[in-house]
């Protein structure tokens, strides 16, 4: 996770996984703000985004996601069960907007 120069970024923003794969994410906050990485449908991002446009200081329990303070590192196991496109995103306002999202692929 990455806010240089004005532009915000996963590193890498896309990944193709076997349907059944379980992935180790290992998560750090290189940035200078706090940023978030979720894993979910397009859809569901959209929508959680809504809502953290109303509440920007939203905390997750979300088995799929973590938000991150600079300087942090962590990690998010996930095992994707269902094959098609996901996406990962950060939705605190303003992020997805400057780049901050990218694809996964379940094949």
């Amino acid at each position: 996770m990455s806010d240089e120069n004005g532009i915000m970024a996963f590193t890498p923003s896309a990944i193709e996984v076997a349907q059944g794969e379980q992935v180790r994410f290992v998560l750090e906050n290189v940035g200078t703000v706090d940023h978030e990485f979720l894993i979910d449908s397009v859809a569901n991002n959209t929508a959680h985004k809504q809502a953290m446009a109303a509440n920007p200081e939203m905390q997750h329990s979300e088995p799929n996601g973590r938000r991150l303070a600079p300087g942090e590192t962590t990690e998010l196991v996930w095992r994707f069960t269902k094959p098609g496109s996901f996406e990962i995103a950060c939705l605190i306002p303003g992020h997805y907007e400057l780049g901050m999202k990218g694809a996964v692929t379940v094949k």
